[in-house]
């Protein structure tokens, strides 16, 4: 999970170049979203509803930014797996 997050980090600061405040949008849900997936007591549609923002927040740069999508979306599938 670390991995996935120092790449989102990366890609996130890549995007910080000419999109500042999309790039602090996608890291803030982020951080929620981790948030949520590692509380003691989870909630489903909590972390379902976290997850579905963060991956809302990156469909504008599917192919501006490839990679930026693609951490993304890893991010997600992780941490729906460690919220289930």
């Amino acid at each position: 999970m670390l991995d996935l997050l120092v790449e989102l980090k990366s890609e996130v600061n890549s995007l910080s170049e000419t999109h500042e405040d999309d790039a602090h949008t996608i890291a803030g849900l982020a951080g929620v979203s981790a948030n949520e997936a590692t509380r003691e007591s989870t909630n489903p549609e909590t972390l379902k509803h976290s997850i579905g923002g963060l991956q809302a927040s990156v469909e504008a740069f599917e192919e501006s930014h490839p990679k930026l999508a693609g951490a993304v979306n890893r991010v997600c599938n992780a941490l729906s797996n460690l919220g289930i």
